[in-house]
């Protein structure tokens, strides 16, 4: 809680604040409910110091735990507004060393459709090979993009080289780097329009 008096005669006072209960409910599924809170009396002369008024929600989460496997499902609910938010589950996977995959799915009640999917893994072969993709489903214009493939090269674990494709751009990279400065890769690709692109390091952006 928090009052303030301001020189222009203005008064305010103001109150927010969060609680959580969370619960152990076997040796892999753990539960936890939240609400948050949040509203003011009287207002302030100072548009920094403004807020966007009462906000009222609460939210609940359910997560599975495993070594090699997290899950988590949750949803929230919008009292303030009355309304049910979209409901979430998030998935990550790491079947062995160097193996990573996650998946997300977003259900928004309001609309009674799937708002939004994504896919994304990131796999190394072997000590020279590895080869990482992201792509997800929009579902407000139902279409499916494969964002970026990406797949690497290592020689003696000290130079690496990665040619990428860029799906909703549809542009393909080439990018070389010492794997002791990872940050200075530079980059060249080639454009939807078959122009040629350029990425410096040091720049940080293309021209």
């Amino acid at each position: 809680m928090r009052g303030s008096y301001y020189t222009t005669g203005d008064a305010r006072g103001f109150l927010t604040g969060r609680l959580d209960y969370t619960r152990s409910l076997s040796e892999a599924w753990q539960g936890q409910i939240g609400v948050s809170y949040q509203d003011q009396v009287g207002q302030t002369p100072f548009v920094f110091d403004s807020t966007v008024g009462r906000l009222a929600r609460t939210d609940a989460t359910l997560t599975y735990r495993r070594p090699h496997l997290t899950a988590t499902f949750s949803t929230s609910f919008d009292m303030a507004a009355g309304q049910l938010e979209p409901v979430v589950a998030r998935a990550q996977y790491f079947p062995r060393p160097g193996w990573t995959a996650a998946a997300a799915v977003s259900y928004d009640p309001t609309l009674g459709a799937l708002s939004r999917a994504e896919l994304s893994f990131d796999i190394k072969l072997s000590p020279l090979w590895q080869v990482a993709y992201y792509g997800y489903y929009d579902g407000f214009s139902g279409r499916l993009f494969h964002d970026r493939l990406t797949i690497t090269r290592t020689w003696d674990e000290c130079l690496a080289a990665a040619v990428t494709y860029r799906g909703i751009t549809q542009e393909i990279w080439l990018e070389a780097w010492l794997t002791a400065l990872p940050w200075a890769r530079g980059r060249a690709g080639i454009g939807s329009q078959g122009q040629l692109l350029f990425e410096q390091p040091w720049l940080g952006a293309r021209p």
